[in-house]
């Protein structure tokens, strides 16, 4: 029993190392790491939220900022172009 426990605390460690445990808490990312995903600064993703660039969720006027990670890769995905 006490390997069955261990083996399973095992399998939750390394699934939390991969960033698997849960698969919907990232799909929300904060303005900050909105920005790092991007390589962007703070600044420049609030001047493409206001210019209505990326659509946020936001509960009150004054609270955190979540950007849709599918907003960011599909506004990726529009601005790839060949050179």
């Amino acid at each position: 029993m006490a390997e069955q426990v261990t083996e399973n605390t095992n399998e939750k460690e390394q699934k939390k190392a991969q960033g698997t445990t849960n698969p919907v808490c990232q799909r929300l990312l904060s303005l900050k790491q909105a920005s790092k995903y991007l390589g962007r600064g703070e600044d420049s993703m609030r001047e493409l939220i206001y210019a209505r660039v990326f659509p946020v969720i936001q509960e009150g006027e004054r609270s955190k900022i979540w950007l849709d990670i599918s907003d960011l890769d599909s506004w990726v995905e529009k601005k790839k172009h060949f050179v």
